[in-house]
């Protein structure tokens, strides 16, 4: 079991033609939880504050800003020990946006000096 607290904000600035600057930052804070049931205890020993800085590029692709592309590099901080002290991340994806729903796609590639891996990801948004 996981404790989790995060705090996060996002600072759109609006380009030329609608294109988007994004500008996003995020603290967590992780912590595990021991637990015991009976003769067997279960503790990961878990305790990690993870800072994200990143930044965003979102640009309409058609005229009827329903398609939208976007490129993004994000940098990720362990501030207390880990395997990697920090990696960064580089990606773009595509979306269709609706009135109240939009469907994204994205590839992404993490990086540090001792660790690589490569990301994808798919998701559906409603909204009210």
């Amino acid at each position: 079991l996981l404790n989790q607290f995060g705090i996060a904000n996002r600072f759109e600035f609006k380009l030329a033609d609608n294109i988007l600057l994004v500008v996003a930052n995020q603290y967590s804070y992780f912590d595990s939880v021991k637990l015991e049931i009976e003769d067997v205890k279960i503790d990961p020993d878990l305790d990690q504050q993870v800072l994200k800085n990143g930044v965003m590029i979102d640009l309409p692709l058609s005229a009827a800003r329903s398609i939208y592309a976007n490129g993004f590099f994000t940098d990720t901080r362990f501030l207390e020990d880990a395997a990697v002290d920090n990696y960064q991340t580089l990606g773009a994806g595509l979306a269709l946006r609706g009135e109240r729903t939009s469907l994204n796609a994205y590839v992404s590639r993490d990086f540090a000096d001792d660790y690589s891996s490569w990301n994808a990801g798919l998701g559906l948004i409603f909204g009210l």
